[in-house]
This record gives C-alpha cells, structure tokens and sequence, in this order.
C-alpha cells in the first residue's frame, strides 16, 4: 500500500503547489488543500490536474461549500484540457444534475407591466416580474439597475450559458420613453425566461435570489 506523502516533506523538497495540495488531500485536509490547488489556478501551473481536485472538492464539499456549478465548470475545464480522470467524474456529476432538474419545479417568469415609479426628476421605471413555481404565484418589482446588476453576476458565473443571449443595454437619455420601455421590458422577459431555462443557471443561488423563490415556495 502506497504511504501518504508528508506535507512537510513535500514542502522540503521545493515541489509546487500541486504536490502540497494532494498530499493534503489525501490526509483529509481539505481546506487547505483547496487553498493550494486554487493557487495553481490563479499562477497557473498545473492548473488542469488542480481543477480535477477543486471539482471534486466542489462536488462534495470537501473543505469548500458544495456547489455543483462551480464543480461542473472545473471538472469540465480539466476534461477538455486532456485530464482523462476527469471524464468519470464529470459524466457522473451531470447525471446527477439532470436528475435534480428533473425533480425540481420548473420556475416560469413573465414581465407583464411596467409601474412609474418617483417624482419628477426622480422618476423611474419598476418592471413587475410575475413568477410561478410549485403551484406558487408572487409579484416582484424590479429596476432596470438591480436587473442589470443581476446580468452581470450571472454573465461572470456562467459565461457559457449567457453567451449570446441578449440583454438590454443601459441608457442615460429619454429612458422614460414609452416605446423604450417596453422595447426594454420585452428584452428583459426574454433574457429571463431563457435564464429560467438553462441548467445550471436555472437552480443558482443568484436566480433564486434575485427572483425571491425561497420567500415564497413553501416546502414541508
């Protein structure tokens, strides 16, 4: 049976982070282990074979929150980069998220209205979002601004699945324009419609949050 390396002496012999970071991992210290194999990402040495460990790592919790985005894109970044272990583990990790889609209700979104909102100068558009999940109905008002900020957390997350999906662009003047608006509130629907759509960003934290789910699904 093969012996556990030493940290220590891993460290001793001047190998890089990847060594020190298995080596923890296989001693089940997993917090620090990820520090290490984060490292590798960020000066980028041996950063396939590290996000084989952060994906599985993220996978299962393992010194990290579990978070199967985070995994899905890591495991996926050491696949098509040549790490053949990953494959495993990647194929296993999407069946397994495909079976949590299928079980989770399907969240449907409009945006039939818009609200005038302030006075004046101070004037500014709510967009009202009408959501539907597990036999649940709520009403939310949103500003162009918080939706914006929204769009922007999720094109950073996911920049596979928001890849070519339209978003409306900011504007500075003549935003309280009727026809504006509603160019505007037909743009949002759409971007959020296809958003409630695309796995994985259909279960993220962000979408549930930003379209208040868990305030208003009640779960036995």
């Amino acid at each position: 049976m093969e012996e556990t390396p030493n940290p220590e002496v891993v460290v001793s012999r001047g190998s890089n982070h990847l060594g020190l970071g298995k080596a923890l991992y296989e001693r089940k210290d997993f917090e620090e282990a990820a520090q290490h194999f984060e490292q590798c990402i960020e000066e980028n040495v041996d950063a396939v074979e590290a996000s084989y460990y952060l994906g599985k790592m993220y996978r299962h919790g393992e010194g990290v929150p579990v978070n199967p985005s985070l995994a899905l894109e890591y495991l996926e970044s050491a696949h098509n980069n040549g790490y053949d272990k990953a494959k495993n583990a990647l194929t296993s990790l999407k069946l397994w998220m495909e079976k949590e889609q299928a079980e989770r209700p399907r969240i449907n979104v409009t945006i039939p209205e818009t609200r005038t909102r302030g006075e004046g100068k101070e004037k500014w558009t709510a967009f009202v979002f009408q959501i539907e999940c597990d036999g649940f109905q709520w009403h939310i008002e949103k500003r162009y601004s918080f939706c914006y900020n929204f769009y922007c957390t999720l094109r950073s997350t996911f920049p596979k699945q928001t890849h070519g999906v339209p978003f409306p662009p900011k504007k500075v003047l003549n935003n309280m324009d009727p026809s504006f608006i509603e160019n505007r509130r037909l743009q949002l629907e759409n971007f959020i419609q296809e958003m409630t759509r695309r796995a994985p960003v259909n279960s993220s934290v962000a979408l549930l949050s930003f379209l208040e789910v868990d305030d208003h699904v009640r779960r036995a």
